[in-house]
């Protein structure tokens, strides 16, 4: 059984109880508004019960959040081995004087990047992260420093490393990262804004950021001493926006995480009750004339009433009510969704184009019927990247939630097979995905119910994209068609139901006056 250091137990109360005590005495001058912000998050187990290799670290526990899964130690004896790599030997002979003592001085610096309580003693802490520090700098300088001519050549396995890197609860937050650089003096004496360590935080992110950067962003005019990215995840999220404005957000709960549940149950209940509703009124009727009609409407009800009793209400009522939620709701869906790509072609002519910038230059010309969208990279570790990036930005408090609204945009465009590939021959979607694989991701990831802000260039493209395609004579004239069809289903029950009334009616006032001119000579 893996061993989960968030969780508490009775044994541990004592050492909970002792920690603190001890942090109030040793911390009692500190300032908390000094402390790092919350940065590394655990996700909501809706989400990773949903899809646990998106967000749970399949080789690379980092941290104290997965280091001690039993399950990843096979990676212990490759970050001892990084360690000895990027150490002298002097260094890693006073190691713990070095670097664990002073680390454990600072045990409530990297707690305070962690949203959860961990049952961890300060030692085991402090070798956590130093071990986990050491090996992200050693992969770091090694395939992605500036002593690196071509880091294209020097780049390591990304299919599970990079996966791991940019999970949210694997993230090595970069204050600690920067205070083992400097404690072990690995970092250059000149280098007082860690411009050298933000370099390789940002070649990472470059490799394996399924979007493309804003060409006029400037991550060394960006960030500053004040304004330094939180971990990589955090590094990309911002450079993919171009957003300068708080990087410091602080990130502290995920209720702006809004799960869509499913609610099929209680519509098949519905549907049910209104089934039972139709067979007990029409019943009742039946039971009445077969007592107190004439022997042929006695014989002609108990045929009827097991017709009826077989009839598939709940199918119809089924097939009604979805189209007319697909119909009646359309306004307001318009919002947050749009047309695939395949229909988008197909009824009103719109192409998409590729554009080499970020999500903030997404926009569609009305005159060319052209909707601009960035060039996306689909590749193994692509979809581990946009679910964390989408949790990420969930998190925290000041977010726009603007990538969330491109992930809605492109699970209405890139919804079925077909529709992925008129993007990949368009040049919107590159990389190594099959097409299925890419509309599958697209379909299954949780859309996000995001208000309107009237300011969202992606939102401005969706609203016009969508006005343009009603717009067309062929649009509304398949709309009308299927709104018609579905009207048409909302009478059918009640027309079956009066249609036989009225036949036993009819039936029941020829057998007692005899109406031989309609029904013929009868033996």
């Amino acid at each position: 059984m893996a061993l989960d250091p968030t969780v508490s137990s009775n044994s541990s109360a004592r050492r909970w109880t002792d920690r603190i005590s001890n942090a109030l005495q040793k911390e009692v001058d500190i300032d908390l508004n000094l402390l790092p912000p919350v940065c590394v998050l655990q996700v909501p187990k809706t989400l990773t019960h949903q899809k646990p290799e998106a967000y749970t670290p399949q080789l690379i526990g980092m941290a104290p959040y997965h280091h001690l899964r039993p399950d990843l130690y096979q990676m212990e004896r490759y970050k001892l081995a990084a360690i000895k790599d990027i150490l002298e030997h002097a260094q890693i002979i006073n190691f713990e004087h070095l670097l664990i003592n002073k680390l454990r001085e600072n045990d409530l610096v990297v707690r305070a990047c962690y949203n959860r309580y961990m049952d961890i003693d300060e030692e085991t802490l402090a070798w956590i992260v130093a071990i986990d520090g050491l090996f992200l700098l050693n992969i770091l300088r090694s395939a992605y420093g500036n002593n690196v001519c071509d880091h294209h050549e020097n780049n390591i396995d990304d299919s599970i490393f990079t996966r791991d890197f940019m999970m949210l609860e694997n993230q090595m937050p970069f204050v600690v990262v920067r205070q083992i650089r400097e404690l072990l003096h690995l970092s250059p004496p000149e280098d007082r804004e860690d411009a050298e360590l933000i370099s390789m935080f940002r070649r990472f992110c470059e490799m394996h950021s399924p979007l493309p950067f804003p060409s006029n962003n400037e991550y060394h005019r960006i960030y500053t001493k004040e304004t330094q990215p939180l971990h990589l995840l955090d590094l990309m999220y911002h450079l993919i926006l171009d957003d300068r404005a708080d990087f410091a957000s602080v990130p502290i709960q995920m209720s702006s995480i809004i799960i869509k549940h499913d609610d099929k149950d209680e519509e098949d209940d519905q549907d049910q009750a209104t089934h039972e509703d139709i067979i007990h009124n029409f019943g009742t009727i039946l039971e009445v004339l077969e007592h107190i009609g004439p022997r042929d409407v006695q014989k002609l009800v108990k045929p009827i009433n097991q017709f009826v009793a077989n009839v598939p209400w709940s199918t119809i009522s089924g097939l009604f009510r979805k189209g007319m939620e697909r119909n009646g709701d359309e306004e307001s869906k318009n919002i947050s969704n749009i047309p695939s790509a395949s229909r988008l072609w197909c009824y009103a002519r719109v192409r998409c184009s590729p554009i080499h910038e970020g999500i903030s230059m997404i926009k569609f010309e009305q005159a060319s019927s052209t909707l601009y969208l960035p060039v996306i990279t689909m590749n193994a570790g692509s979809e581990v990247i946009l679910r964390n990036l989408m949790v990420y930005e969930a998190a925290m408090l000041k977010s726009k939630l603007e990538f969330a609204r491109y992930i809605n945009l492109m699970s209405g465009i890139a919804n079925a097979t077909e529709d992925v590939r008129l993007l990949r021959q368009d040049g919107v979607i590159i990389g190594d995905l099959t097409d299925n694989e890419i509309a599958t991701l697209f379909s299954t990831m949780q859309r996000s119910f995001v208000r309107s802000s009237g300011s969202s260039n992606v939102e401005i493209a969706m609203e016009k994209v969508n006005k343009y395609y009603d717009q067309r004579l062929i649009v509304r004239a398949r709309k009308g068609l299927k709104k018609n069809i579905y009207v048409s289903w909302k009478f059918l029950p009640v027309a079956l139901w009066i249609f036989f009334v009225l036949l036993l009616i009819f039936q029941t006032f020829c057998s007692v006056y005899g109406c031989h001119n309609v029904w013929g000579n009868r033996d």
